[in-house]
């Protein structure tokens, strides 16, 4: 809301003489806010369920941002200033060198990317994602910006681990084995 008065000397005091007052609806504006809120919301929280951080660097200004559930991640404390040397920081140094090959070649010929990698935790883990990128460029060919997702596969990576030990453990017992072992069908042919 505004208001204007204007003043004038009536009777050789200075008194208000009229005024303007202009008042400008906002409710649709705080109901898009108050929407545009509860997505974040739901976003966030959708996130966090499934595993998942976004990230979006801008490559022009140098500029990088997290989404919070990518923050608890990486654990990283959100007061960080974050950036791909900090997320680069984190990641299996076995595993740097060829995941800064994808995000570089993404970055040269504008293709999306997708790298399986790990991450060494402050707490000592050791968690498995997978990162997705798309890279925006510049009707010029230059690349601005590059957005992705990282999500967390530790369960399943560890699962198949513990499958290819259990299937190794049971190949050795039956190369190990002097007896034979046969398949019977239903009609008792082996």
């Amino acid at each position: 809301m505004r208001v204007r008065i204007e003043f004038a000397m009536i009777e050789g005091r200075r008194q208000a003489d009229r005024g303007v007052l202009a008042a400008l609806d906002i409710s649709a504006f705080k109901q898009a806010e108050l929407q545009l809120r509860e997505s974040e919301e739901r976003s966030t929280l959708a996130q966090s369920v499934a595993g998942i951080g976004v990230w979006d660097v801008d490559l022009e200004h140098g500029i990088t941002v997290w989404s919070d559930p990518l923050y608890e991640l990486m654990q990283v404390d959100r007061d960080a200033d974050v950036s791909p040397d900090l997320f680069f920081d984190r990641v299996h140094p076995e595993d740097v060198d060829r995941l800064r090959r994808d995000v570089e070649q993404a970055i040269r010929d504008g293709s999306r990317f997708k790298s399986e990698f790990r991450v060494l935790l402050p707490d000592g883990r050791q968690r498995y994602m997978i990162g997705k990128g798309s890279v925006t460029r510049h009707r010029d060919g230059k690349a601005l910006r590059i957005l992705g997702v990282n999500y967390d596969v530790t369960d399943r990576k560890e699962a198949e681990i513990r499958l290819r030990e259990s299937e190794a453990r049971l190949r050795m017992i039956l190369d190990e084995t002097a007896a034979l072992a046969g398949i019977v069908d239903t009609d008792g042919n082996l």
